[in-house]
């Protein structure tokens, strides 16, 4: 789960990255308000090894990324 300061969810992606398994799930917190990193939105969307969608839940949504691979 990321919920931290907003321009480190690239680097916080990485680093979990070799700790998640094959079916894990990355969640990540402020996917609406405050504005998310797009480095993260186009690191969670653009690897074919995650899948990504966005809950936009009250004001601040989520992003749950499942790691295929």
């Amino acid at each position: 789960f990321i919920d931290a300061e907003k321009d480190g969810y690239p680097a916080y992606l990485e680093q979990l990255m070799p700790l998640v398994r094959a079916g894990g799930l990355i969640v990540a917190h402020n996917m609406r308000w405050p504005t998310p990193s797009a480095a993260y939105i186009k690191a969670v969307t653009s690897n074919p090894a995650l899948e990504t969608v966005f809950v936009n839940m009250d004001d601040q949504g989520l992003s749950l990324t499942l790691k295929k691979r």
